[in-house]
This record gives structure tokens, sequence and C-alpha cells, in this order.
């Protein structure tokens, strides 16, 4: 059985409120996003959200579920392995990224849909998944699948029990 966590980085583990808290406490203005982030990552130079990231690490911890980067973060990150080490400066240690979605197709709807393809034909069926993002950039099937964020707030608690209930919400159901 495999459970995948499709995962947008600005607006689910930063947010509008978490870059404006950050700026108050640092004294300078901070923008989300991957642009100025650099090796060797810092919680400083990241600017995530501890509490989202302990929101998405709770929805892997009951689902058992992996995650694959949509987030435009992978245009600049193309690696599993750096967002593994990004995790692990907020304590999450061997955070379970698999890969990320090929990039550059018409929408990151299309490239959900690539990267099932292709993972159903080389790995164990996907049997759930559910797709984090503060944008609807998905049409028909994908939005039964859509844990929509908004990008003031970032993961909330209830969006996490919301992913939680869809990943888990047939364990005997049959593959994509």
């Amino acid at each position: 059985m495999n459970k995948i966590i499709f995962l947008d980085i600005d607006g689910v583990l930063n947010s509008i409120e978490s870059a404006a808290a950050i700026s108050k406490i640092e004294g300078k203005r901070i923008i989300p996003g991957p642009t100025f982030v650099e090796p060797p990552f810092t919680r400083e130079n990241l600017n995530w959200s501890m509490e989202m990231v302990c929101n998405l690490k709770e929805i892997v911890k009951e689902t058992g579920a992996m995650i694959v980067i949509t987030s435009s973060w992978r245009e600049k990150f193309q690696w599993a392995h750096l967002f593994i080490d990004m995790f692990a400066k907020y304590g999450w240690m061997n955070a379970p990224v698999s890969s990320c979605t090929p990039m550059h197709l018409m929408s990151r709807g299309e490239e959900v849909d690539e990267w099932i393809k292709i993972g159903n034909s080389l790995q164990a069926p996907i049997t759930e998944y559910v797709i984090i993002d503060d944008e609807d950039d998905y049409s028909g099937e994908q939005l039964s699948h859509l844990v929509l964020t908004n990008k003031r707030v970032g993961l909330t608690a209830a969006d996490a029990r919301f992913a939680i209930k869809l990943l888990n919400k047939d364990e005997s159901s049959n593959s994509i």
C-alpha cells in the first residue's frame, strides 16, 4: 500500500502570517519562497513554520504516507535529499520525501497525473493520495484529493485531520 502526499510549500509550510511574525522578530521583511534560500539550510533562511511542519509530520505519522514535492521550490532544489535536509532543521530527521513531480507541464495537476502514471508503473501501486496546496490548479478527480490551505495561515491542525481522513478513508480500497 502506497500513500502519497503531493506537497506545496509556500502557503502550506509557511504563510503570510508566519512571514510577518518572523519579519517582526528579525526586523526585516521576509518574503516566503525559495528565492533567497541557499545551503547550508537553517530555520532562519527557510522561514517555515514549526507548527505547520508538525502538522505535516502528524499526517505522515497517522498514515505512513510518503511526500512528493510539487512546490516551485523544486525548480531550485531538485533532489529529494535536499528537502530531507530542510525538514531536519525542524527536528524531523529522515522525513519521507521520495521525489519531486516533473516540472514545466501545463499545470500542477498535469504534473501530479504524470507522477502518478510513472509511479504506478515503477513501484507498488498508489492506493491513496492527497494534494496539499494553497492553490486549486487541479481538476476532475484531483479535486476530491485536494486539501486547500489558506495562504494567510498555512497548514492547520484541521487541514491535517482532513488529510489524514482522506488518506485513511478506505484501507481496503484498490489502487488508483
